[in-house]
């Protein structure tokens, strides 16, 4: 592969095959405008929306989707999770021996909060940069809603649905952390189900977790029916009557 000839390293291959792929193939999930690199001086940015401006962070894998994803320092991560330039995320798999993509997934940045985020262990007193610590993403504690995908399991997934798919969710980015920490929640506690359809007296059954999560709040039940308001409103669920509940994501 041309592009790749000049590098030797798996890793450097890897980037500037996905950098490129993404730049000629996928438009901007937030708008449908096309991507292009970011500037050079963007630290945390590696392509940007021509139309809207919106920034993307690429992570590539080579193999299978992996639950979990390496990224930068943890203290780092945390603090962009806690300001308003937090990048949204592509994460890319791709098959090393014929540099396919297999996978490629956008996540907004509103669904990154912290329980996503792990810490890894510090590196060893011996090591070039002693005690650091770095963080991975674990896919798998985002809600369905908040991955997007282009392609899935090598199968190109329809524009017009990649579009659709992110503005159900696109009401999150204007809500506070609480507000928004309430419906990622709400959403975690469905998706554990795994079932289409499910009960308001199931969802009741989530109160102590969401007590944990939100110790301040002494009227959990109530919130609970306020959060499946706001998800059906967004069309992520339907309300089926007498308590029960379909997904629709």
């Amino acid at each position: 592969m041309l592009l790749c000839d000049g590098y030797k390293s798996a890793s450097q291959k890897a980037r500037v095959f996905s950098e490129d792929w993404a730049e000629r193939t996928v438009f901007c999930c937030v708008c449908g405008g096309n991507l292009a690199k970011a500037e050079n001086n963007s630290r945390v940015l590696d392509l940007a929306c021509l139309k809207c401006k919106s920034g993307f962070e690429l992570k590539s894998m080579r193999g299978p989707l992996s639950s979990k994803v390496p990224d930068g320092a943890f203290k780092a991560m945390m603090g962009r999770l806690r300001s308003d330039s937090s990048p949204n995320f592509f994460f890319l798999t791709y098959d090393p021996l014929h540099f396919r993509v297999t996978n490629f997934v956008a996540v907004p940045a509103y669904f990154l909060d912290a329980s996503v985020i792990e810490p890894r262990k510090p590196l060893s007193p011996h090591a070039v940069r002693a005690g650091w610590v770095g963080c991975n993403i674990v896919l798998n504690r985002i809600p369905e809603p908040g991955r997007v995908f282009y392609v899935r399991n090598s199968e190109v997934i329809p524009r017009p649905t990649v579009l659709e798919r992110w503005r159900l969710t696109a009401f999150l980015r204007g809500e506070s952390n609480l507000a928004r920490g309430w419906v990622l929640e709400v959403l975690r506690c469905i998706q554990s189900m795994n079932a289409r359809s499910f009960t308001l007296q199931q969802m009741y059954q989530f109160e102590p977790k969401l007590k944990a999560c939100f110790p301040r709040n002494n009227s959990i039940r109530p919130k609970i029916r306020q959060q499946l308001q706001v998800l059906r409103d967004a069309g992520l669920i339907s309300f089926d009557g007498r308590g029960c509940y379909s997904i629709a994501f």
